[in-house]
């Protein structure tokens, strides 16, 4: 039975699910007014030149707390990555940087917090903005409560948010369980619907509010 959940995150979005992932972890993918990630122009410069982390729409995007809970674990030293470009960042964040491997969750997660709700749940939010939190260790936060922006710390090709549950009573206490938001909307061909207790499709436009 999947939990349900206040989304994490405000405006225009999609939802993506990294090859090799469990399907209930979560990357969140900002879009702009047109409900793009990346406008034509960016789109090029991505490609063949350089193109900045924060002219990307999901760049310093709020996260707030989705469940009432408390702050088990902060981390926000790593330093973000400011310059993009997509062969580079592939070869580096795809091949490089997993083989050399680390010991160190962060070096995979970048900046992240951990969060215990009331019902015994771990949330994991990561590849946070470097200093962004606005949370401590052990501090009780309620649903809605800001906990940190959107970067690039980590193993993150462009800048988005990696979210999952996890529950450590359960008998897979690291595998991902089903969660639904309690609202939203969600957009085909245009005309925007609303639902409730569903969790978007993958790749298909989605908001949390009216625009």
């Amino acid at each position: 039975m999947p939990i349900t959940i206040q989304c994490p995150v405000s405006g225009n979005w999609k939802l993506h699910t990294p090859a090799g992932h469990h399907p209930y972890s979560k990357d969140f993918v900002a879009l702009d007014f047109r409900l793009r990630e990346l406008s034509p122009a960016n789109r090029l410069r991505y490609a063949i030149a350089s193109l900045r982390s924060d002219a990307l729409p999901s760049w310093d995007q709020a996260v707030v707390a989705p469940m009432s809970g408390k702050i088990l674990r902060l981390v926000q030293d790593h330093d973000d990555r400011a310059a993009l470009n997509f062969l580079r960042d592939t070869v580096q964040q795809k091949i490089i940087a997993p083989r050399k491997g680390s010991d160190d969750i962060g070096y995979y997660l970048g900046n992240y917090i951990i969060m215990e709700a009331d019902s015994g749940h771990h949330v994991l939010f990561a590849h946070l903005r470097k200093g962004s939190a606005r949370v401590i260790d052990g501090q009780a936060v309620n649903s809605g409560d800001t906990l940190a922006h959107i970067g690039n710390s980590g193993i993150s090709m462009r800048p988005h948010l990696h979210f999952h549950i996890t529950h450590p009573a359960a008998e897979h206490p690291d595998q991902p369980v089903p969660f639904v938001f309690d609202h939203y909307q969600s957009c085909d061909d245009g005309i925007w619907h609303d639902e409730k207790a569903l969790l978007p499709v993958d790749n298909k436009p989605f908001r949390t509010r009216e625009a």
